[in-house]
């Protein structure tokens, strides 16, 4: 999250660095969907609320450059075929585990 937070500073991005906003983005709530509070202990160096917030902050920075990043994507959906691409190996990496026998 804190890498998502670094474009927020609104300085000229190439259509690389976009691209790689979305992809930090996808991760994000990828990895938000296993953040359900039960699941943290009172050993956790941070707490659900405090990564709500840092979740709400990347969500700013992507608003802030929503324009710029649709241009982007509509001229090249291969950026972001590649960012969905990162969450869907993740997926699939998972599923093929649970079928391994150890």
């Amino acid at each position: 999250m804190i890498s998502l937070l670094c474009y927020g500073n609104y300085t000229p991005l190439d259509t690389t660095a976009k691209a790689h906003m979305c992809e930090l983005m996808v991760l994000i709530n990828h990895g938000n969907t296993f953040l359900e509070p039960e699941h943290f202990t009172s050993e956790d160096s941070v707490t659900p609320e405090q990564l709500a917030m840092l979740r709400v902050r990347c969500l700013n920075v992507m608003a802030a450059r929503l324009p710029e990043l649709v241009g982007a994507m509509s001229a090249k959906p291969a950026y972001l075929t590649a960012a969905l691409r990162r969450v869907s190996g993740l997926i699939l990496s998972k599923s093929n585990a649970r079928h391994c026998i150890f």
